[in-house]
């Protein structure tokens, strides 16, 4: 057994809590301190991004992994996992476009696909959970899904509206929509995991989707500022930019932390946290 298998889940859960939080210090110094020659600083910037979603993806893996095939909650967490993994690429993209487009960013670009393409995993996921608690009909289930799409693509065409409504937003009409349609769908997520969350084991199932409230903040935050034209694209600015990018990553991180958790609850169970638990076989 070595030095890392020796350690109890809760110092382990403790020493990746402590590298998050060191992350994110030293992601702020660098966003702010614009001292790295090009491209180097966006390099770093838009890879933390990726970095941190490819480690929040991988840790899902792990927790689909554990079910067996013919088990309820594989399908659930495989979805979930391939949602993050879609946005984990969409990271990849969005840091080349960064890099070769600088502040002349397109309004949109090959990311938004695998944005999107996440999302619907995600919805996925939550739809394979609502089916396996309630057993609808294919007709309700379905009817469920496409109620949800509707009225979220609604609220993205009212929010885009609004927004082009401003005299002083300039960016098309459909960079609008699709930077309105992030939060929304995000919150539409985070609200349906909240829903079934007493279904899912006291709720603990659901608390690895309350990162998407960050999401939801930092996409907010994102859209407002392009559609301002107020968004820097090769890091630094000014603090809100700041604080839109830090609440971004945040959000990566946090949802890697919280499936830790959920990871470190199916291998030893409620008491993981305590100095109790059993070691690691």
């Amino acid at each position: 057994m070595n030095a890392h298998q020796s350690l109890k889940p809760w110092t382990r859960f403790l020493i990746q809590v402590g590298i998050a939080c060191a992350v994110l210090l030293a992601f702020m110094v660098v966003y702010q301190s614009e001292s790295l020659p090009s491209p180097w600083q966006d390099v770093i910037i838009n890879g933390s991004y990726a970095l941190a979603a490819g480690w929040a993806a991988f840790i899902i893996t792990r927790i689909w992994q554990m079910f067996a095939p013919t088990e309820q909650p594989r399908p659930v967490w495989g979805a979930f996992a391939l949602g993050l993994w879609s946005w984990t690429i969409g990271e990849i993209v969005w840091g080349i476009y960064a890099i070769i487009y600088g502040d002349a960013f397109p309004p949109l670009s090959g990311a938004d696909f695998f944005y999107i393409v996440g999302v619907i995993w995600l919805a996925l996921a939550l739809a394979y959970q609502y089916r396996q608690i309630y057993h609808p009909t294919r007709r309700q289930f379905w009817g469920m899904l496409s109620s949800v799409l509707v009225g979220t693509l609604i609220l993205s065409t009212l929010g885009a509206s609004f927004l082009q409504s401003e005299a002083f937003l300039t960016d098309a009409w459909l960079s609008s929509f699709i930077n309105t349609f992030y939060p929304l769908s995000d919150l539409m997520l985070v609200l349906g995991a909240l829903l079934l969350a007493r279904t899912f084991s006291g709720g603990l199932w659901a608390r690895p989707w309350l990162a998407l409230f960050i999401f939801a903040a930092a996409d907010g935050l994102y859209a407002w500022l392009v559609s301002s034209e107020l968004y820097s694209f090769i890091g630094g600015g000014d603090y809100i930019n700041l604080m839109t990018d830090v609440l971004y990553l945040s959000a990566y991180l946090v949802l890697a932390l919280l499936c830790q958790a959920h990871l470190y609850l199916l291998h030893y169970g409620p008491r993981w946290r305590t100095r109790h638990t059993p070691e690691v076989l």
